[in-house]
């Protein structure tokens, strides 16, 4: 039996002690180069394609923000029937001699109106209301100049309504009334809510 057990170790091993195989097979690749090399670099290789390919379908905007908002049909083909649309410009604005200016963007209506920027020259209410200015939807006090300012209101602007923001300037006691606080006359940016 001890005789046995050394032939034996002797046919599956060769004098190096490794492994010796039955005629056509081979051993597992992973068992001879640690099995993490391949993987690692198909991973990569998919990352990278994965990566490539989102950046170049990606959509890209090459739209200005100055430029006026128009849909127009591009493909003949794909967009029969379709008329070229032009709305308002996407941005007003308007300003007196004493330095007061607002800009404001057409946008989808809501309780709230964001003025993209006031230039004030003292506190001020920058004042939302219908384009007739019939009615004082909201307002909101400023001390100073300012950037995307919320201006909450108490009723909703209406989709395809035209509204306006203004400037009224306080009269000291830091409350709004549009009898007492003083209008700013030529100043007056009309928008659309969407």
């Amino acid at each position: 039996m001890l005789c046995w057990g050394r032939i034996r170790k002797h046919n599956f091993m060769d004098t190096n002690n490794k492994k010796l195989l039955p005629a056509g097979t081979k051993e597992k690749e992973s068992e001879t180069r640690g099995g993490g090399f391949m993987p690692f670099v198909s991973g990569l290789i998919i990352g990278a394609a994965v990566v490539g390919g989102a950046w170049y379908f990606a959509p890209s905007d090459s739209s200005s923000p100055d430029d006026e908002s128009s849909t127009t049909a591009q493909d003949d083909s794909f967009n029969q029937g379709v008329t070229s649309v032009t709305t308002t410009p996407r941005v007003t604005t308007t300003a007196n001699q004493n330095g007061e200016a607002l800009v404001v963007t057409n946008q989808v209506a809501g309780n709230t109106v964001f003025v993209d920027s006031a230039t004030l020259t003292g506190v001020s209410w920058v004042v939302v209301r219908t384009a007739d200015g019939a009615r004082i939807l909201g307002a909101a006090r400023l001390a100073d100049s300012g950037f995307e300012i919320p201006v909450s209101l108490l009723a909703p602007t209406v989709a395809g309504q035209q509204y306006e923001v203004v400037i009224f300037i306080d009269d000291g006691d830091l409350a709004f009334d549009h009898r007492l606080d003083a209008l700013v006359s030529g100043v007056s940016a009309p928008f659309t809510a969407l």
